[in-house]
């Protein structure tokens, strides 16, 4: 089984993302994938991180999430 972690964002910090980044990292199930939206504004370090897909939305929708999270589930 493989398991998905969405983590949608708009205008967070890298140290916040980074803590997201390193708990998908640490999960004891071996096929873990992180998958990481931006909701209009791309944080330009994630693209260097390993073992994570950053998807980046045109602008933000400002719905709480909810658009980043249901692009990121499909």
């Amino acid at each position: 089984m493989k398991i998905a972690i969405v983590t949608p964002y708009y205008q967070e910090s890298v140290d916040i993302l980074n803590r997201c980044h390193d708990s998908v990292l640490s999960q004891t199930h071996a096929d873990c994938q992180h998958i990481m939206v931006a909701d209009g504004d791309p944080h330009p370090a994630i693209k260097h991180w390993n073992n994570t897909e950053h998807i980046t939305l045109p602008k933000p929708h400002t719905d709480a999430g909810a658009t980043p999270r249901a692009i990121g589930a499909i």
